[in-house]
């Protein structure tokens, strides 16, 4: 089964697989009793336990197809159709994008019209996502807490075979200092979205032993890793706190990092000699060839992060339509 990504006004026609109405998604398990709608339990450790409730949603039969892993892709799309013409005919699993269209009916797009999604592409796994409700409420089961539109998106991914664990999509946009501050940054800054959403993201954590959550991380940070004092395009103190804060919460830095995508050459300025960086974004004055920098990047809960592998596609013939290239995941199972 794959299912067709074709974004539209309406929620429960975005083609991900699964319901996305004011209910949230509900799944009926191919295991168990074929006749019961479940609804995810609120335990973060076992997010595949499944509660009856009646009367909420549509039910959908995931098949259990045995695969040894998961595909996954991360890709800030830009807003490009192209781009969704090469998700429905790749054989990814499930997609985490960024810059895509925010339906018309959310609250978010009164903010902003792009951000953060979690989408399945085909049926070896199950897709639970979560609605975004604004940060301050109480979110119910099926529901996150965000602190800023298009920032964040979560989903509970249920393979057919193997252990569940939790996508989480990110968007660090851009952000202007306030109108009275003084400053030189003509583009802003891109570490206080990338916080928000590492604290929106938290509520996934509920013990300092990262064993007790399976949480997987990808996305455009618009940050660079490993950027020296030196570099006029980062904010490398700043950056550097989101990279720490990931450890800090127990996700280690999967990558992508060399020999996973090709380094840039020469050594982009501003970053040391042996940086293991591979440029994953070119700007409109650049071509895929010439791209220089890195501002995507994956990360996983620490013990699973060993079951997690990241590559960028960044050669000039696997870029593809966007200014970011794909980020492939692959989650063994």
């Amino acid at each position: 089964m794959t299912t067709r990504i074709n974004y539209s006004s309406s929620r429960t026609s975005r083609g991900i697989g699964f319901p996305h109405a004011s209910g949230g998604p509900f799944v009926t398990l191919a295991r168990g009793n074929p006749s019961c709608t479940w609804y995810p339990s609120n335990s973060h450790a076992t997010p595949w336990r499944f509660v009856p409730r009646a009367g909420h949603g549509e039910s959908l039969v995931v098949i259990g197809i045995s695969v040894k892993a998961l595909h996954i892709v991360s890709w800030n799309i830009g807003l490009r159709k192209a781009a969704l013409d090469v998700l429905n005919e790749s054989s990814y699993d499930v997609a985490l994008l960024q810059e895509a269209p925010l339906p018309s009916d959310s609250w978010e797009r009164g903010s902003y019209s792009r951000g953060a999604d979690v989408v399945q592409i085909s049926g070896r796994a199950g897709v639970l996502k979560l609605k975004n409700i604004r940060q301050g409420g109480t979110p119910a089961p099926d529901e996150i807490a965000i602190s800023a539109a298009g920032t964040i998106a979560a989903a509970h991914v249920l393979p057919g075979k193997g252990e569940p664990f939790i996508a989480v999509s990110i968007y660090a946009r851009w952000e202007r200092p306030h109108p009275r501050t003084p400053t030189s940054w003509g583009v802003g800054y891109a570490d206080a979205m990338a916080h928000r959403a590492i604290s929106d993201l938290s509520a996934f954590v509920g013990h300092i032993n990262p064993a007790t959550h399976r949480i997987l991380v990808a996305g455009d940070f618009n940050l660079i890793h490993g950027a020296l004092d030196s570099n006029r395009l980062a904010l490398p103190a700043r950056d550097r706190s989101v990279f720490d804060r990931f450890e800090a919460l127990g996700l280690e830095f999967v990558g992508p990092r060399y020999p996973d995508g090709r380094r840039a050459d020469p050594t982009p300025a501003g970053l040391p000699a042996d940086t293991a960086n591979v440029p994953t974004y070119h700007t409109t004055r650049q071509r895929p060839e010439s791209a220089a920098n890195q501002l995507d990047y994956v990360f996983a809960s620490r013990g699973f992060h060993e079951s997690v592998r990241a590559r960028a596609l960044n050669a000039p013939e696997k870029w593809g339509p966007s200014d970011h290239c794909r980020i492939e995941i692959d989650v063994d199972l």
